[in-house]
């Protein structure tokens, strides 16, 4: 009767450490997509205006995004109008798309791989680099 008492409380004590061993949390989750802080440069005209042979995406922080512009005729970098609100959809920690409010322009789809932005609309793929120290002249004229 020991032995089988013995036996029991082995059984018990491994059925009840296995549970130990489980997940707490969901291995399915996404992570939340976070916004890539800093600067992001693509040199080359078709972005913008074809009064601009690059531009600048800046956020400095989680809610705010400034569009920048480098004039063709001085190489001064300004402000680019941003016109309507966007909403930014993740559909992974570092991809997604943007779509914006005016429904003028088509969704644009982002990914993020390490130091590289890559946009793609309607009008091509757009490479971004990280940069930074670049400042606005103020609002093109």
């Amino acid at each position: 009767m020991k032995q089988f008492k013995l036996l029991m409380l082995t059984a018990i004590i491994t059925l009840c450490g296995a549970f130990l061993f489980t997940s707490c949390g969901d291995d399915d989750e996404v992570e939340e997509f976070k916004m890539p802080i800093g600067q992001w440069i693509y040199e080359g005209k078709g972005l913008l205006s074809d009064d601009f042979d690059a531009a600048l995406i800046d956020i400095p922080q989680e809610t705010t995004i400034n569009l920048l512009g480098r004039s063709v005729n001085d190489g001064k970098w300004y402000d680019y109008p941003l016109v309507c609100t966007y909403n930014i959809e993740a559909e992974t920690a570092t991809s997604g798309t943007i779509t914006f409010s005016d429904k003028t322009k088509n969704t644009i789809a982002f990914k993020l791989a390490g130091n590289t932005l890559t946009l793609t609309s309607d009008k091509g793929k757009f490479i971004f680099k990280r940069t930074s120290g670049i400042k606005s002249e103020g609002v093109y004229q």
